[in-house]
């Protein structure tokens, strides 16, 4: 007998199944991180078993992130939001837009009006600090210009704010070239003051 000839005898030969368990076998796939296996699950794609996760089109359980891009981590699949020139994505399933010229026309009209809000009460408050320094100038030039009257006996005027009464003499109808003398005083002895020896001889 020949051993380099091999005989197949059908008669002797026999063929076992062998069960393929398809629960577990996505845990078997070295292709596949071991630390995500376990979100993948067997899928039959037309006469195909495949690992999917929720991230494939192919999963019962298909995750849509929309403008965004699904991916398997440790704690799941997750949805990543991206951003585009016009707008922003955000959610969890980056289903929320915020469109970019938007957000910064509105930043834009709050600082305007901010500025704007500003300006105003500067401007009032400048008017205010205005107003009040010409009313004491106002207050100041009644003194020197108000003045006396021409019989002496002065002018009063009444303040209708605060109902105080002024008094403004006129200066102008002082004569300056006058001169006032003031009398010497003299002293004066009442009858208890004067002494005795004087008070007899003069009465």
């Amino acid at each position: 007998m020949n051993n380099d000839l091999l005989c197949f005898t059908p008669n002797n030969t026999h063929v076992t199944r062998q069960n393929l368990n398809i629960p577990g076998i996505c845990l078997q796939q070295l292709t596949i991180p071991i630390e995500v296996r376990n979100f993948y699950s067997p899928k039959n794609v037309s006469g195909v078993i495949l690992c999917v996760s929720n991230c494939s089109t192919n999963s019962d359980s298909f995750i849509n992130c929309n403008k965004g891009q699904c991916s398997v981590t440790q704690q799941g699949p997750k949805c990543y939001c991206v951003s585009s020139d016009q707008f922003w994505y955000s959610g969890d399933r980056c289903q929320v837009s915020i469109s970019k010229p938007g957000v910064y026309g509105g930043v834009a009209a709050g600082l305007a009006v901010l500025l704007i809000i500003i300006l105003t009460l500067a401007i009032i408050l400048c008017r205010r600090r205005r107003q009040a320094s010409e009313k004491l100038i106002d207050k100041e030039n009644r003194w020197y210009e108000d003045g006396w009257e021409a019989d002496g006996k002065g002018e009063r005027s009444v303040d209708t704010e605060s109902g105080a009464s002024n008094f403004y003499p006129v200066l102008e109808n002082v004569n300056t070239d006058v001169k006032m003398t003031v009398p010497r005083p003299s002293p004066y002895f009442g009858p208890r003051s004067v002494p005795t020896a004087m008070w007899e001889s003069s009465t």
